[in-house]
Formats: structure tokens, C-alpha cells, sequence
């Protein structure tokens, strides 16, 4: 991430001096929309590396980090999150803290595009051996019995990165949604403290459970 936001800051001095040293007028509103197309691009990739792993996940860890990206959400969406912690006292293994946050955001930012939901309750618990990560709308729902039956790659909403990830930590995703009705995604991923969490290989098709 920081090479490439370096080559690409240098790219943006490079365009803005040519941009100033050229004289035709068409030429420059050219090197002006390349500019800004450079500019959009580097937005994309800081986007991009806060999304696969904010650094407040290395600096301050998972609790932290998801107080910061649901105090946002509910500035930027205008839905009230209800974010609720417990057993959580230490730190996570990165691999884990990753996946919970990645899956929790998923989850959010569905609820933000698709669920018309006006609340949102997440909660995160560390108990008997486990992590288990809900995160419950009041929301349309929609048909998840249908769409999970799907190939995994084509279940869209993420639901398939969510299933993905919670699987290569031998974890589990249980999907609650039907049409006219609220959402419930429950994760829940085995961890026991002082024993490093294992990780199975990408095998494809993955863990996970349906009602509707």
C-alpha cells in the first residue's frame, strides 16, 4: 500500500508540473483528467488497505477498531448502532481480529445498502471457548434460504466472503433473514486462549447454516 500510494503521489507532482508546461489548451485539460484520474485511483487504494486491515486493528485492536468504524457508520448512514462487548479483555490473534472485523463491516454495510433498516444491534462475546460475533437489523430482510443455495461465489452481499472467512478459522456463519422481516447474521469461531487458532486451507465450499 505505501509503494504504490508513493508511486502515485509522484505520478500526481509529475502530471501537475506537465499540466502547468504545456500550451495547448486541449492538451492540458487532457493531462488534467489523467490527474484526476491518478487522484481517484490512490483515494481507491488508501480505501482499499483500511478495508482488508485498518491499521487502529494493529494499533489498538478489534474493540477499539470497531468502536471507531461504528461511531462513522452512524455518522455517515444515519443508522443507530447498538455495539455491545463482552469477555473480550485481551487481544485476539491478528488472523482472527481481522476476519471478526471484516465480517461485522460486511454485515453493516449490507445493512446500510440493502436492508432499509432504521437500528442495528451488534454484539461480540468471548465465552466457553468461542467467539461469537452477532450482528442483528430491523430491516426488509431477504430471501436467504434461496440465495445461500447458490454456489458460494455467486451469493453476492458478501455473504460469501463472510461464510469464507469465518470457515478458514474453522468457524461457522448462520444466516436468519427472510423477505419482510429482520436480518441476523451470527458468527461463531472456536478460540481457546493460550492455544494459537487453527486455520484451514481455502477449500471452496464452506460452513454454514440457513433459516428462513
Amino acid at each position: 500500500h505505501d509503494e504504490t500510494s508513493q508511486v502515485l503521489t509522484t505520478l500526481l507532482i509529475s502530471l501537475r508540473m506537465l499540466e502547468n508546461s504545456v500550451q495547448s489548451d486541449d492538451a492540458r485539460a487532457r493531462v488534467a483528467e489523467t490527474r484526476a484520474l491518478a487522484h481517484q485511483t490512490l483515494r481507491a487504494v488508501r480505501s482499499l488497505s483500511i478495508d482488508l486491515r485498518p491499521s487502529a486493528l494493529d494499533e489498538f485492536g478489534l474493540v477499539p477498531a470497531l468502536r471507531s468504524y461504528v461511531k462513522w457508520y452512524q455518522e455517515n448512514t444515519d443508522i443507530a448502532v447498538d455495539l455491545c462487548v463482552n469477555g473480550l479483555k485481551d487481544r485476539l490473534p491478528p488472523e482472527m481480529e481481522t476476519a471478526l472485523y471484516r465480517i461485522i463491516q460486511e454485515a453493516l454495510t449490507n445493512t446500510a445498502k440493502h436492508a432499509g433498516a432504521s437500528a442495528v444491534s451488534v454484539m461480540l462475546i468471548e465465552d466457553d471457548g468461542q467467539i461469537h460475533a452477532s450482528i442483528h437489523d430491523d430491516g426488509r430482510g431477504f430471501d436467504a434460504a434461496t440465495l445461500l443455495r447458490r454456489p458460494w461465489q455467486d451469493r453476492g452481499l458478501g455473504l460469501g466472503g463472510m461464510i469464507e472467512r469465518a470457515s478458514l478459522l474453522n468457524g461457522v456463519v448462520d444466516i436468519q433473514s427472510q423477505v419482510g422481516e429482520s436480518t441476523t447474521i451470527e458468527t461463531t469461531i472456536p478460540f481457546i486462549r493460550g492455544h494459537a487458532p487453527a486455520v484451514s486451507e481455502p477449500v471452496g465450499e464452506t460452513s454454514e447454516k440457513i433459516h428462513a
